[in-house]
């Protein structure tokens, strides 16, 4: 018996193993990181809706702080404040799985957006600069502040005006005018 042939044969045979193992795993690795993707994005998404059900109870107060800041009671300064911290701490959460891969693109575009629209009116601008930079990481504040100076202040009003009346009918009375 050829025990140099048998070695040879053994280390082909072993050599292949290790490589099919480490396709085996490679599979494994790229499930992993598609369901753990899968997860994030629903997480996300429920965080979402939770946050859509706490924003239409503070409804009254976001829309006096568009349209009048200045009649805002403490109370309700302090409620839209304390719904901007939760919503900036969760886009935080977002923008780290973002960065490590594990939140797409659009998402993550989304809510940028987002951002952009409930800090580009007057008062969410000053919640910003008094508030909310202190709430989130030195890079997050870096990638907000960016994403407000490329954006103008929003006239909510005028948003708000055109989402009552959609088709841009004039109501009766004002037709009175």
């Amino acid at each position: 018996m050829n025990w140099e042939a048998v070695s040879a044969i053994s280390e082909l045979v072993g050599t292949v193993a290790v490589v099919v193992s480490l396709l085996y795993v490679a599979v494994q690795i790229r499930q992993n990181t598609r369901a753990i993707q899968g997860a994030t994005t629903h997480s996300v998404t429920e965080i979402q809706q939770t946050e859509l059900h706490w924003s239409s109870e503070i409804a009254a107060a976001f829309t006096k702080a568009i349209e009048t800041p200045d009649e805002l009671t403490s109370a309700e300064a302090w409620r839209l404040s304390e719904w901007l911290n939760a919503a900036l701490v969760m886009r935080q959460n977002e923008f780290r799985q973002f960065h490590l891969g594990l939140l797409p693109a659009d998402m993550w575009a989304q809510s940028e957006q987002v951002i952009t629209m409930v800090l580009s009116f007057e008062w969410g601008r000053n919640w910003w600069r008094v508030v909310g930079r202190q709430v989130v990481i030195p890079e997050m504040a870096a990638h907000i502040d960016a994403l407000l100076g490329k954006t103008e202040t929003l006239d909510f009003s005028a948003m708000l005006d055109a989402l009552k009346n959609p088709c841009g009918k004039r109501h009766a009375d004002s037709s009175a005018e």
